[in-house]
C-alpha cells in the first residue's frame, strides 16, 4: 500500500495555520484574563468606595467628593446648608475645596494634608482625620472635623471622599488621632448689618 506525501507547500501552510491558531488562542486567553482581573478590581474599588461613603454619611454632616485638583465633583446640599450657601441656582460643583477654609494659611495646610497620600499605590486605600476651620458666607469661622478617604478611579486618578462634621459644640469622633490644624476661637460671630 502506497502512502501519499503532502506537497511541501501544503505542509508549510498547515504548520503556519496551526501556529497562528495557537497564538490567537493564547492572545484571546490573555485578553479575557486581563478583563476579568480589571472587572474584579473595579468591583472591589466600587465596593470599598460605597462602604466608605455610607460610613461617612452616617457620621458626618456633609460628604463631598473631590477630584485630583481638590475641586468638588458635584453640588452637595448638606455642605451648602452648613456654609449658608443655599441660594437658588448656586452650586458648589467645580469649586475648589480650599476656598471654603478660613484663610490662606489654613488652606495651605489642608491642601498639604489632602495630598499626603498621592504617591501611594493605586490598590491601597488611605484614610485620615484632621481638624480645620471652615468659613460660611457670613465669614463666620467654625471648627470642623474632616475625614478623608483617598482612592483611585479606574482611570488611575487620585480622588478624595471627604466627610465634614461641625465640632464647634460637639466632641470630636477622631479624638487625639486627628491632626490639629491651628488654634482658633471656637466660633466667631459676625453681627448682621
Amino acid at each position: 500500500m502506497a502512502t501519499e506525501h503532502m506537497p511541501a507547500d501544503t505542509m508549510i501552510l498547515e504548520i503556519i495555520g496551526f501556529v497562528v491558531t495557537v497564538l490567537a488562542a493564547y492572545c484571546l486567553q490573555a485578553i479575557l484574563q486581563y478583563r476579568t482581573q480589571r472587572n474584579l478590581r473595579y468591583k472591589k474599588m466600587a465596593s470599598d468606595f460605597n462602604a466608605a461613603s455610607y460610613l461617612l454619611h452616617l457620621t458626618c454632616d456633609a460628604v463631598v467628593e473631590l477630584d485630583t485638583d481638590l475641586r468638588m465633583t458635584e453640588h452637595t446640599p448638606a455642605l451648602a446648608a452648613m456654609l449658608l450657601r443655599g441660594r437658588p441656582g448656586a452650586t458648589l460643583a467645580g469649586m475648589d475645596f480650599t476656598d471654603l477654609l478660613a484663610g490662606a494659611a489654613e488652606a495651605g495646610r489642608v491642601k498639604e494634608w489632602l495630598r499626603r497620600f498621592e504617591g501611594c499605590p493605586p490598590d491601597q486605600v488611605n484614610a485620615q482625620a484632621f481638624h480645620t476651620h471652615l468659613a460660611d458666607t457670613d465669614s463666620n469661622k467654625f471648627q470642623a472635623e474632616v475625614f478623608q478617604v483617598m482612592y483611585h478611579t479606574p482611570q488611575g486618578q487620585a480622588n478624595h471622599l471627604i466627610g465634614l462634621r461641625d465640632v464647634t459644640d460637639q466632641v470630636s469622633l477622631s479624638g487625639s488621632r486627628a491632626i490639629e490644624s491651628m488654634t482658633m476661637a471656637a466660633r466667631s460671630y459676625t453681627p448682621p448689618s
